[in-house]
């Protein structure tokens, strides 16, 4: 068995508490709203939620909470309340719940759970300043990850978006974005701060909860003058402490995450990709090489979608007593089928032929399923509003 605690880490929701750098000025721009509440404020709030519920089934092994008799206990919903304080100014919450069947990763959430939770201040040279808990500006997905009717999947590729995993979905800190709106726009997001990670074994027999902090990352989003075309190239250096220390190479493991982006969509096809590398750190490889991309594409017909998915992560790690690999560490080909009755309500049927070594192992459960093989069936409804 091979621990990969660092590369398989995740943002981890039950102990999200906002840091205490951060919690005054957050927990202040909310209270000032409520002891200022007039009904005629009303007006400046706006409320969005979603939900997605799923029946998934594994052929082999329990993988990604999927256990091989099925579960229906496999739902992502949020509720996010947005309030102009000024049309400059404005602050944001946004609760959720999820379960992922019998994930091992459900035993460390709360049952309702603060997504975000910041304030935003727009300037007027197309600066924007959020402090709080803010959504992290990574890839495609980051802050899509679980709006089903935006999704062709029932989540977004693994490899890169694991419930969080291999990125990160918010940072307690700040971040700054400016638009630059030149021939070729381009969008600038930095922010600093920190979170908590999932720790996990590989195959997954255990987790905890690491932090990170001192984080800083960026990612710039570049359009091109093609019409659905542009390019975003993100990256991250963080330290991980905690969590299964056990795997910990020292006190703290170094982690610097790069991830690159295409995407060309059309108003009856896309295709997309995305390509990430995480140089980090555990006990058995000092030097540690997580390596992932994937390659998606669709088409649309009326209220149909078709979607195919190839998506590929290995490990190779040195330094340690001998070297340590995974190859494929996951992989997954993927077809979907979309039907989406209107905009905001989507039903989804999907098939998966995944070799991986992330199966869920238990006393009932301790080997791993031949040629670490599985399939998947999920079908889902989503609805937003």
């Amino acid at each position: 068995m091979f621990d990969s605690c660092n590369v398989r880490s995740a943002t981890a929701r039950k102990p999200r508490v906002l840091r205490p750098g951060w919690l005054p000025v957050t927990l202040l721009a909310i209270g000032l709203v409520a002891t200022a509440w007039t009904p005629a404020m009303a007006d400046k709030l706006t409320v969005h939620g979603y939900l997605s519920q799923a029946y998934a089934d594994s052929s082999d092994g329990q993988v990604l909470g999927v256990p091989t008799d099925g579960t229906t206990d496999y739902r992502t919903m949020a509720l996010q309340f947005r309030y102009a304080v000024t049309d400059k100014d404005s602050v944001v919450v946004q609760l959720s719940h999820e379960t992922q069947g019998e994930s091992p990763f459900d035993d460390l959430r709360d049952e309702i759970e603060l997504d975000w939770a910041f304030y935003e201040h727009a300037f007027d040279a197309g600066t924007t300043l959020r402090v709080g808990r803010i959504p992290i500006a990574f890839g495609i997905y980051n802050e899509l990850r679980d709006v089903g009717t935006l999704l062709e999947f029932y989540r977004p590729p693994t490899s890169i978006y694991f419930e969080g995993a291999f990125s990160n979905e918010a940072v307690d800190g700040l971040s700054l974005s400016h638009r630059f709106d030149w021939s070729w726009p381009l969008t600038v997001d930095v922010y600093y701060g920190g979170w908590q990670r999932y720790d996990s074994s590989a195959p997954i027999t255990d987790v905890g909860v690491g932090e990170v902090d001192d984080a800083i990352g960026g990612q710039l989003w570049l359009e091109t003058p093609v019409d659905g075309l542009r390019f975003g190239l993100a990256a991250q250096t963080w330290d991980l402490s905690g969590g299964l220390t056990r795997l910990r190479s020292g006190e703290e493991d170094p982690a610097d995450v790069i991830l690159a982006s295409f995407e060309l969509s059309r108003e009856r096809w896309y295709i997309r990709g995305e390509w990430q590398e995480i140089a980090t750190s555990i006990l058995v490889a000092p030097n540690l090489d997580y390596t992932a991309w994937y390659a998606q594409a669709g088409v649309r017909f009326g209220s149909w979608g078709v979607n195919l998915l190839f998506e590929n992560s290995d490990i190779e790690g040195t330094g340690g007593f001998a070297p340590v690999g995974i190859d494929p560490f996951y992989e997954d080909t993927v077809l979907g089928v979309t039907y989406s009755f209107s905009p905001s309500v989507v039903a989804k049927a999907e098939y998966h032929d995944i070799e991986t070594g992330l199966f869920e192992l238990d006393a009932l459960a301790p080997e791993l399923p031949e040629d670490r093989a599985t399939e998947l069936f999920i079908a889902s409804l989503s609805v937003s509003f």
